[in-house]
């Protein structure tokens, strides 16, 4: 995909959304919550789909992610890859650690790395 620039787009409607909690060097929890949007084609001339995704508490609150995909079943995969670097990225700046973290390898590996709780269903 070439690098064209696309307007933001909102949340919109949250389709999924996953709770899991992380802890700092000191023991304290910290609540992150990933809120992914339905796919959309937005009106213009690029023809691709976007699929908005929001992470709160990492400090990327106001942040809305929506990448890019083909049609509407790649954009949510490239959704959910991008929540994975940016939950690897953030744990490592804030120091952060998810107790229940597995050598998980399905892709997106995060989705079986970063849970709630270890008998959370995923």
């Amino acid at each position: 995909m070439s690098d064209v620039f696309l307007p933001k787009i909102p949340l919109g409607t949250v389709v999924a959304e996953r709770h899991c909690i992380l802890w700092d060097s000191e023991g304290r929890q910290r609540e992150v919550i990933i809120k992914l949007g339905a796919p959309i084609q937005p009106e213009s001339a690029s023809g691709l789909f976007r699929c908005p995704v929001q992470i709160l508490g990492l400090g990327v609150d106001h942040i809305v992610y929506d990448p890019a995909g083909e049609d509407a079943f790649v954009a949510p995969c490239y959704a959910l890859d991008l929540v994975g670097q940016v939950l690897e990225e953030a744990s490592k700046s804030l120091n952060l650690h998810s107790r229940y973290k597995t050598s998980e390898t399905r892709s997106p590996a995060w989705v079986w790395q970063y849970i709630d709780h270890p008998n959370q269903p995923t």
